[in-house]
């Protein structure tokens, strides 16, 4: 639900070509006039800390050599947050290149003595997911042999962050690169600029060869046609205006009852922003060009 743009990034290149690539992209990216630019992050390790949490919650051993790696930054959360930037749960890659892209992970697991796979349980439930033993024991594998580059990009107010990151296992031959994320563009301030720029983006990752695919909820990235997202945008903005009247109206409700004492509002992105595409006609751009929002208490796109 929502209006975001899903990408996906993949390279097979040396470490210093991938950096090379991330560096000529942040320069393109800093012609964009864009809210923030971050630096290029080395990452290393790089692991999946929610798994190695619950594996402790459960008394289950994490092996020492992966210990001594990720130890350092096991109770990191910044760092966490830099790994899941690099390397998601889903890389939303073709199975064929995913396969590609773990099999330095399995040749170690074949090989590797440093763990007991018999100590894991069958299945194991993080939170509100199950995984299996071999996504365990696959995981051990990734943080001793993962590391990554990130690059955090902040579009616009309002806009959430674009996140460019991609990770590697090292092992022989040419290293694969890839890696995925979204980015939600609907409470942006100014979001028909800032939904644009975030394509641009995409469009500066496809020509330094980063990019594997890209797609948007408004099919904006595709045909770059506001004419026809529009309607989808404005859909979705008044679906989520609605909603969060009928939560405010639903909690009102409760406290007057007597079921809540009280509640609080920490963040309603939904009433507070609500941006709706007007397209005018005959100004020279394919489908017109957008102008003010509809909305008169809306801010402008």
């Amino acid at each position: 639900m929502g209006i975001f743009v899903d990408y996906t990034f993949y390279r097979r290149c040396a470490e210093d070509e991938l950096v090379e690539r991330m560096g000529r992209l942040r320069e393109q990216i800093l012609g964009l006039d864009l809210q923030r630019v971050g630096e290029i992050i080395h990452v290393e390790p790089v692991c999946a800390l929610l798994v190695m949490r619950a594996l402790e919650r459960e008394g289950l051993p994490i092996p020492p050599a992966v210990r001594a790696r990720i130890g350092p930054v096991l109770k990191d959360r910044v760092h966490g947050e830099l790994c899941l930037a690099v390397a998601p749960m889903d890389l939303s890659l073709p199975e064929d290149l995913e396969d590609g892209f773990f099999s330095p992970a399995r040749a170690l697991i074949e090989r590797t003595d440093l763990w007991d796979p018999s100590a894991y349980p069958e299945w194991l439930k993080i939170r509100t997911i199950r995984v299996n033993r071999e996504f365990v024991l696959t995981e051990f594998a990734c943080a001793l042999l993962r590391h990554g580059y990130a690059m955090i990009v902040d579009p616009g107010e309002g806009c959430e962050s674009v996140v460019i990151g991609l990770s590697s296992l090292r092992g022989e031959g040419t290293p694969v690169w890839a890696g995925c994320s979204f980015t939600k563009t609907q409470y942006a301030v100014h979001f028909v600029d800032t939904h644009e720029k975030v394509c641009r983006i995409l469009d500066f990752a496809r020509e330094v060869g980063l990019l594997h695919s890209a797609e948007d909820t408004c099919e904006f990235y595709e045909h770059r046609d506001w004419a026809r997202s529009a309607p989808i945008v404005n859909h979705e903005t008044i679906g989520a205006r609605i909603v969060s009247k009928l939560i405010d109206k639903a909690c009102e409700d409760a406290c007057k009852a007597g079921v809540l004492k009280s509640y609080q509002v920490l963040q309603d992105n939904a009433g507070q922003t609500t941006n709706i595409v007007r397209v005018s006609k005959g100004d020279g751009r394919r489908g017109g060009r957008p102008s003010r929002d509809a909305d008169p208490n809306a801010p402008r796109s």
